[in-house]
């Protein structure tokens, strides 16, 4: 028997396909694609509630580690002793980050009480008295901006900007960078500067 395709079983064929395609859409989103996300949504909840476990489950060691890291972070910021060397690195980073010249940086060595809250230790101030110059204005200006930017805390008290006969700006800065002697028990985790 011997088929002869005509006009009207070619589109009838046509028409099948697309039938059966148009099928296939339906279903899959009718029956198939819920199941997927519903499969999806609790993969989620178990790496979720894994997490959760995992979480539940730190050990002490890791806790501690966990606190080490907030206290070094602090430490940072408030220093348990005066740590100039950590002061003059800073410092130095800011000087060639802003292309600028430090001529002169001293710090007095009696230290001052900076202030002093019900609840907490006295925090002391180190005074300091820096000496900044460059040809370019805009460059005292990032110097400025990169030493409000520093981890540590300090405070400008007095900033006195001149020009010289040769052209060249200069800065005197007066500030107060702070510590707290009173911390000794995280002296143990104090940031090391190598």
């Amino acid at each position: 028997m011997t088929f002869i395709w005509s006009k009207k079983s070619v589109i009838a064929l046509i028409i099948i396909v697309l039938l059966l395609i148009a099928a296939y859409f339906f279903l899959f989103s009718r029956f198939i694609s819920p199941v997927k996300d519903e499969v999806n949504l609790v993969t989620e909840q178990v790496e979720i509630q894994e997490r959760i476990i995992e979480n539940a489950g730190l050990s002490d060691t890791e806790t501690e580690t966990n606190e080490s890291g907030q206290s070094t972070t602090l430490q940072k910021k408030v220093s348990i002793d005066k740590n100039m060397k950590q002061i003059i690195d800073s410092f130095q980073m800011i000087e060639k980050n802003s292309n600028v010249v430090i001529q002169q940086l001293r710090a007095e060595e009696s230290p001052e009480t900076a202030f002093e809250l019900e609840l907490l230790e006295p925090i002391e101030s180190l005074p300091i008295e820096l000496q900044v110059s460059s040809s370019n204005r805009n460059n005292l200006s990032t110097f400025l901006e990169e030493l409000t930017k520093e981890e540590r805390i300090m405070h400008i008290k007095r900033i006195e900007e001149t020009v010289t006969e040769e052209n060249e700006w200069q800065l005197s800065i007066q500030l107060d960078a702070f510590y707290n002697p009173n911390l000794t028990l995280l002296e143990a985790e104090a940031p090391q500067m190598e």
